[in-house]
């Protein structure tokens, strides 16, 4: 079985845990915007674009330069992640056609996941650093603060990443 294999094992779990974090970056910055009718305007005083353009990374239509920075970072952040994905069913479908060894396979684990770490503290950088200080923003069961607080976690999840792949890779050499 495929569970018995180290190598196999510890790609389906970083899979996992990449997915985990772009379930999160979904629901944080989809939590607030998803809906741009008349009444979420009026109650809530944020100007937003109604689906389909709200569906994933939702772009109100009043934001300013730094949240469409932020939603660019989360599209290609997507991307990336799903790529990776791709490659990782590819290693655990086709094992004979990927010619990496276990060791170059655990750097590329730490490549990816230095790279996803770095774009979620850059786009979450803009996201908190564009409010300017402002506290009164509020929302109905998800405020803003929630979102911050959902990002630090997903930044954290993904430096383990780094830090447990990056051990790995050190052990292995």
């Amino acid at each position: 079985m495929f569970v018995d294999d180290l190598k196999t094992t510890r790609k389906i779990c970083l899979a996992i845990l990449l997915g985990v974090i772009q379930l999160i970056i979904i629901a944080s910055f989809g939590a607030g915007w998803t809906s741009g009718n008349h009444w979420y305007k009026l109650f809530y005083g944020l100007p937003g674009m109604t689906a389909p353009y709200s569906t994933i990374i939702p772009y109100p239509s009043g934001a300013a330069w730094w949240y469409g920075l932020t939603a660019i970072v989360m599209y290609l952040l997507l991307f990336i992640c799903a790529f990776y994905v791709l490659f990782t069913v590819a290693q655990v479908v086709f094992p004979d056609r990927i010619p990496f060894d276990l060791k170059m396979i655990v750097f590329i684990d730490v490549i990816f996941a230095s790279i996803v770490t770095i774009m979620l503290l850059i786009a979450y950088a803009f996201f908190a650093g564009g409010y300017n200080g402002v506290t009164n923003i509020k929302l109905v069961g998800v405020g803003f603060g929630y979102c911050f607080w959902m990002a630090v976690a997903s930044s954290i999840f993904s430096c383990s990443v780094v830090i447990i792949s990056g051990l790995s890779w050190y052990r292995n050499n």
